[in-house]
């Protein structure tokens, strides 16, 4: 398993509470921060296919801005019935003020 970091922002390009888009590698990828730590999910509802940027982000929970699925940042899991199918993460890491992601999916 790769272990291989890539740069994906600084830590002053994402506010605490939001997130943001990042294509990387070929991956439409959504970089949220919350409370000094950041969550790497892959950018597409499970449910709708829809992109989750754009959603209203609470706490730990993203909220699909389609039909409101709502997922946990931290893991991806599902919250709610619209999908079971949890959303791809990833490991994230800051090193000298830039946000870093292993693009191999976490277990």
């Amino acid at each position: 398993m790769s272990t291989k970091f890539h740069i994906m922002a600084k830590e002053t390009d994402v506010a605490d509470g939001q997130h943001i888009e990042v294509k990387l590698e070929g991956l439409d990828l959504l970089l949220a921060s919350v409370a000094g730590e950041y969550y790497v999910v892959r950018n597409q509802c499970t449910h709708a296919k829809e992109k989750l940027c754009g959603g209203i982000q609470k706490g730990f929970f993203l909220f699909c801005p389609k039909h409101a699925a709502r997922f946990d940042l931290r893991d991806g899991s599902t919250k709610g019935k619209l999908t079971q199918t949890p959303l791809d993460t990833f490991e994230t890491r800051v090193f000298n003020g830039n946000i870093e992601v292993n693009l191999v999916i976490s277990e």
